[in-house]
């Protein structure tokens, strides 16, 4: 582990592999906030704006997202919309089915337990990336984000993130998180906050 809160340096732990969690069976570990898979795998008419990634994986339409993104919950605290949110417009693209999955993953498995301890609200600054709003914000080309398996949790102090931060590092489905601060700090609640914490499966 790896320890240092100099600007733009970071706390950061590297535990042992995740669990493997495969696709196959996982929405109904959501219960009742499941998503549907089946609505979500149903055709688009390509008038409806539907495109095909490189490997010629499925997406939906942009009208399907924004119907059901609203309210999608992808675990009891969690909703799609929050985790695909950006404020630079036109950037983001709809995620495919196996990205809307991981993001399923991730919050049933990282953030709603994180949520549940803390017994407060989480509040994400980024999720989900395409590619365009990834270079944008300067991540890396082999982001987490970009297929879903990350997200920045804003906090409003160095502290509050360092208490984050030892929640989700005894996570074992956490493969990477670390604490990272704006250089020069942000006041907090203007712009990113203060400091957030980045975390991965």
């Amino acid at each position: 582990m790896i320890i240092n809160v100099a600007p733009q340096a970071s706390i950061a732990t590297t535990p042992s592999p995740s669990p493997s969690v495969t696709n196959e069976g996982f929405a109904p570990l959501c219960g009742a906030a499941a998503i549907s898979m089946a609505a979500l795998k149903a055709p688009v008419a390509p008038e409806e704006g539907t495109t095909q990634g490189a490997a010629g994986k499925e997406k939906f339409s942009n009208s399907q997202i924004l119907d059901k993104k609203k309210d999608m919950r992808l675990s009891k605290n969690f909703t799609l919309e929050e985790m695909v949110a950006t404020s630079h417009k036109g950037l983001q693209d709809t995620p495919t089915l196996e990205v809307v999955q991981n993001l399923q993953k991730l919050c049933v498995l990282v953030l709603q337990p994180l949520r549940d301890t803390l017994g407060a609200p989480v509040y994400i600054n980024s999720g989900y990336r395409s590619k365009q709003l990834n270079a944008r914000v300067g991540g890396v080309p082999n982001s987490r984000h970009l297929q879903g398996r990350a997200a920045d949790i804003h906090c409003d102090n160095l502290d509050y993130a360092k208490v984050i931060f030892d929640i989700l590092r005894q996570n074992k489905y956490v493969t990477y998180t670390y604490i990272g601060r704006a250089s020069p700090p942000a006041p907090p609640l203007q712009g990113g906050g203060r400091c957030w914490v980045h975390v991965q499966m």
